[in-house]
Order: structure tokens, then sequence, then C-alpha cells
């Protein structure tokens, strides 16, 4: 049985992906990831009365440029991410997910919605993860393919400069340290 704060979160989360969005300002700064072999951009969303309660995580692997991912985190939980991979790369959806129609197995570039989530997240008390995943349109297969795509999904209004996401420079990929 859920909480009344999860089903709070919950509400509050359908409320931020109801509303538009924006982006603040352009892109930030490519920094140091969580992971030493990855970089990472956090990019603040505006929801439309000006109220930052989220962000954009794009979190690039140093040694595969071909496989980043963005991550919607609303007040440091994850409610989406896609995943850029290459067609051999596959992980299994949770052993129900047959129950939303969800193949068992997904291969190459997915998206792990909040709308395949919601359910999940909220009937799981102790954890806030989203585990469900399906695979993107078959035009989603590079980072400035997906970043629009994404954006579009969560109702975020990206500006005319905000549409490319431009990589770190090589020498900071080079440093894998």
């Amino acid at each position: 049985m859920p909480t009344a704060n999860r089903i709070s979160d919950i509400d509050q989360v359908d409320a931020f992906l109801a509303r538009p969005k924006t982006l603040l300002e352009a892109q930030p700064a490519w920094i140091q990831g969580s992971r030493p072999s990855e970089m990472q951009i956090i990019w603040n969303v505006e929801d439309d009365v000006g109220i930052v309660s989220g962000h954009l995580r794009f979190v690039l692997p140093k040694a595969n440029m071909a496989s980043p991912s963005i991550s919607l985190i609303w007040r440091n939980y994850p409610i989406c991410r896609v995943d850029i991979e290459d067609d051999g790369e596959c992980h299994p959806n949770p052993p129900d997910a047959s129950l939303l129609g969800l193949e068992a197995e997904i291969c190459g570039s997915h998206v792990h919605s909040w709308l395949l989530n919601r359910n999940y997240v909220l009937n799981t008390p102790h954890t806030w993860d989203i585990p469900y995943r399906c695979k993107t349109p078959p035009q989603v297969r590079r980072l400035n393919q997906a970043f629009p795509w994404l954006a579009d999904q969560v109702n975020i209004k990206l500006r005319p400069h905000q549409h490319i996401v431009e990589l770190p420079p090589q020498d900071d990929l080079l440093d894998l340290r």
C-alpha cells in the first residue's frame, strides 16, 4: 500500500510532467561525472511559473561516446531516461513486464518512461527506480536525436540554440583517470 508521501510525490511528478517547461539558458559545460570514466552535464529545468524543480542529466562514457544517456531528474529522483546503445546491447525487463505489453528483453536504444514506471514507483515504497524499458523510435539513435525527442516527450520546450548538444573537448574524453 503506497504511503501518503509517496502518493503526494507521484501526484507532483504527474503535475511537473504535465506543465510546460524550459531549460535555463545555454548548454552547461561538461564536467567530470560521478564515475571517473564519465562526463556529465546537469541542465536545470524550469517550469512555467519559474520554479526549478528538476534537471536533465546527460551522461557520456569517455570510452564510448556513441552510448550516452539522458535522464530527467525531479527533486533528485529519476522519472525518465533514454539510453542510446548498439542493437547488440540487451537488458532484461522485470519479470512482469509482459503485463505492460513489454518484451522480456530490450536490445538497443531504449527509454525508461514515467508512463511505464509510474505504478512501480508508486507501489515500491522503499526505493525509487525506473526499471521498465521499451525501444525508442527507430529515428532515435544518437544524442542529438534523443535530446529533442525526450524534450518533446516530457513537455520541455527547447529554444532554437538548445536543440544540439555540443560534445566535450576530445582532451577531456582522453583523460580516463
